[in-house]
């Protein structure tokens, strides 16, 4: 065959930043989700709030052995980062996985300058 049907002229674009990029990712409902991964995934804050209140422990490690506060920076959440840290959450290993995400996604800066400045206060 001649020619290929995979051309390409040029890059498109398929999301505004890496945060719309995951979520459109996620725009299935997985049967396997736990409602802790749901709340993380859609950004929850009254669903994390009502997680804690139900006795959901602020440091219960998932199966990747981190906690709420580490999945919210790699998340780049900076919403859940305050709350959690707020309520007591130690931040553990959350700037190198923010850092680590800043290296490649520009968004993420801000979420390692948060980090920073909580460990400042």
């Amino acid at each position: 065959v001649g020619s290929s049907l995979f051309k390409f002229r040029g890059v498109s674009l398929i999301s505004e930043s890496f945060n719309e990029f995951i979520s459109d990712l996620y725009e299935y409902i997985d049967p396997c989700e736990t409602e802790v991964e749901r709340i993380l995934r859609v950004g929850d804050l009254n669903g994390l709030k009502s997680l804690l209140e139900n006795g959901y422990k602020i440091e219960q490690e998932n199966d990747n052995g981190r906690i709420l506060i580490e999945e919210a920076s790699i998340r780049g959440n900076a919403e859940f980062i305050t709350y959690l840290y707020e309520a007591g959450s130690e931040l553990r290993s959350s700037i190198a996985l923010a850092e680590r995400n800043a290296k490649y996604f520009e968004e993420h800066k801000s979420i390692v300058a948060l980090l920073h400045g909580l460990v400042q206060k």
